[in-house]
């Protein structure tokens, strides 16, 4: 088994390697008997993790993927937690402009460069702290997140193969 590129410090002992370089650095101080063991683990537990850490530097999304298999990423203590951070950083209030303003400056991000994940998800946790800050709870927020997706769910859609792809599909009214 190969070693991975872009390696940096390991993490501490026991602990879940936060970023791709700790988990490289990890991963190349193993004995090739540590990573296949640890390989036949994975495989057990999230079917794509093999190829995923072995191949291709991806194998932090698939254990994200693994954990929201245990249970919820995103639950009123997440959101809970994300609206006592924001508030203490950026302060109280609806600050709907800024946020805005901010949520524009990451599209325009996006459109740069769509395969960076990390600009998709700054704009869904602007959009919760936008949903917080107009007074929603998070009970709320996670409740119209379910009931959007239902509807979308129940509604005409045109085939998307007949689609522009540069222009957004929407429903049939």
């Amino acid at each position: 088994m190969s070693t991975l590129n872009d390696a940096t410090t390991p993490g501490e002992p026991c602990s879940y390697p936060s970023t791709p370089g700790e988990f490289a650095a990890r991963w190349n101080g193993w004995s090739e008997e540590r990573r296949a063991w640890w390989l036949a683990e994975r495989t057990k537990t999230a079917e794509v993790a093999t190829s995923c850490f072995a191949q291709d530097h991806h194998g932090q999304l698939e254990s994200l993927r693994y954990l929201e298999r245990r249970g919820p990423a995103i639950d009123v203590k997440h959101l809970t937690r994300q609206r006592e951070w924001s508030e203490a950083v950026f302060g109280p209030g609806s600050r709907a402009a800024g946020v805005v303003d901010h949520i524009r400056k990451e599209l325009t991000e996006i459109e740069e460069d769509p395969a960076d994940l990390a600009e998709w998800v700054d704009v869904v946790i602007l959009a919760l702290d936008g949903a917080w800050r107009a007074g929603h709870s998070p009970e709320a927020i996670i409740g119209a997140i379910k009931a959007k997706q239902a509807r979308n769910e129940g509604r005409t859609w045109p085939d998307w193969r007949t689609a522009d792809p540069e222009r957004a599909i929407e429903h049939v009214r």
